[in-house]
């Protein structure tokens, strides 16, 4: 009894600061202030996999968007990349431009080289960050549309999965935490209970 007491306590607590901690990361301020909108039509008669890549502040690298999984709250998503479409569907999502700035979107489909929709073709590290006018691209002919570069292909290889927001997801296990320490609670709870019912 004193053991799941223990535990109880152990998983009461660890709930109440994994709880805490997903609210003040997801409910920030700043994930509002930086969240932006686009949307992806495929107009290319073909079924592809579409990776919105951008330029990083800092290292000037190639990076997939860093997309959130909900806008509201603002989770981040563990897929960033390699997004299926059919013809004529469209991919719509909301992203974290704070630290990147949307210039490209790699295209794959079945028997083809990836491609790159350059969206913003003049962008530069010095001046991240910001939204580009174009944040509704339209995939049509893909043999009119140049080869990715090694760097964006690489990039999409390596980063369309994101481990960082799997761990950022980790203060969801709160509301777990909690359930299952009132549930190993409970029973103590209940026979401190019965014994005074007994008594009177």
């Amino acid at each position: 009894m004193r053991a799941s007491r223990l535990v109880g306590t152990i998983s009461i607590v660890l709930g109440l600061l994994l709880s805490a901690a997903l609210l003040l990361l997801n409910f920030n301020p700043f994930n509002f202030a930086f969240q932006a909108s686009i949307t992806i039509t495929n107009e290319s008669g073909r079924e592809i996999k579409v990776t919105p890549m951008g330029i990083a502040e800092g290292n000037g690298e190639l990076y997939p968007l860093p997309r959130h999984q909900f806008s509201l709250p603002a989770f981040p998503a563990v897929r960033q990349g390699r997004f299926y479409l059919r013809s004529r569907e469209a991919l719509q999502f909301s992203y974290d431009w704070d630290d990147i700035i949307f210039t490209s979107v790699v295209i794959e489909a079945e028997g083809l080289a990836p491609r790159e929709l350059i969206i913003e073709p003049g962008a530069k590290v010095e001046n991240c960050c910001y939204v580009p006018k174009n944040v509704t691209p339209l995939v049509t002919n893909l043999d009119n549309l140049p080869l990715a570069r090694p760097q964006a292909i690489r990039s999409v290889e390596e980063h369309s999965l994101s481990p960082r927001a799997v761990l950022l997801w980790l203060p969801a296990l709160g509301p777990v935490f909690l359930l299952a320490g009132s549930l190993l609670f409970a029973p103590s709870f209940t026979r401190r209970a019965t014994l005074v019912n007994s008594d009177a």
